[in-house]
């Protein structure tokens, strides 16, 4: 007689991160003023004046973009970015981000992305980011570079959350486009 084992094979955890993935990702964004850079309303004889960007109480030429006024050290906005990751780890993207500061600000950018899942089962999933793009409003505009890091949890292998945070290095100290922390916090769809 021969005997024949019914132990099935052994399962592979299910993989929430995988190669050739394109995600979807949108989200609320906070951009934090950073650095001493502040912009106070000059008074002409009637009460009313522009508005001019100061650094320790001198002032900076041309404040036509950026945080427009003193209490705007917090700015809220949105971003949405595409990213498709080359295999499993390594992605490149690209994103849009939106600051509301009474008229948009925008931030157009290419990203690269090194993400690390916590394992082959797992949900968790942190990242580092970096990229170049532009910063600009109206008709004026700086280049900009970014690096920060980040933490993803899937819900499913097709959806999930993820919230991080980047240093913006802007361009050009001579207009009110400040250095800038900024924030993200939101959702992506995986396809």
């Amino acid at each position: 007689t021969v005997h024949v084992s019914k132990n099935p094979a052994p399962v592979d955890p299910e993989s929430f991160y995988n190669a050739h993935e394109l995600q979807l990702g949108v989200s609320a964004l906070l951009a934090a003023r950073a650095g001493n850079d502040r912009v106070q309303n000059t008074l002409n004889g009637n009460g009313v004046g522009p508005l001019q960007l100061v650094n320790n109480g001198l002032p900076i030429a041309g404040a036509a973009l950026g945080f427009a006024n003193e209490r705007d050290d917090h700015l809220w906005g949105a971003d949405v970015d595409l990213t498709y990751f080359i295999n499993r780890n390594f992605g490149v993207g690209v994103e849009q981000a939106w600051i509301n500061d009474g008229r948009p600000i925008w931030n157009t950018a290419v990203n690269a992305i090194l993400r690390a899942p916590l394992g082959d089962g797992s949900r968790w999933a942190p990242y580092l980011v970096a990229g170049l793009g532009a910063v600009y409003a109206s008709s004026q505009g700086r280049f900009e570079g970014h690096a920060g890091a980040g933490l993803e949890y899937r819900f499913t292998p097709k959806f999930g959350t993820f919230f991080d945070g980047r240093y913006v290095w802007v361009n050009g100290k001579t207009d009110n486009i400040p250095q800038y922390g900024a924030f993200r916090a939101g959702f992506r769809f995986v396809f």
